[in-house]
């Protein structure tokens, strides 16, 4: 999974349209196919739904490195 991130106080109307014209960006062909071609797929999603799953993959993931003892070095 991958996305754009932004600060917690960035306005919803911002959101929006960085949503918006990041869509119509790689919907464009040649940035398609450049995607495509490094493996990245695109699907249709909005703000709300990305940030319900980059939050239960922080949680999973979290759960994991505590579970095998991970530390940082």
């Amino acid at each position: 999974m991958s996305g754009v991130l932004v600060l917690a106080q960035t306005p919803q109307p911002m959101i929006e349209l960085l949503h918006s014209e990041i869509g119509k960006a790689i919907a464009e062909p040649d940035a398609a196919q450049k995607l495509s071609s490094l493996g990245f797929g695109t699907i249709d999603s909005t703000p709300e739904k990305f940030s319900q799953r980059f939050r239960a993959d922080i949680q999973k993931w979290a759960k994991v490195i505590e579970t095998a003892h991970i530390k940082a070095e």
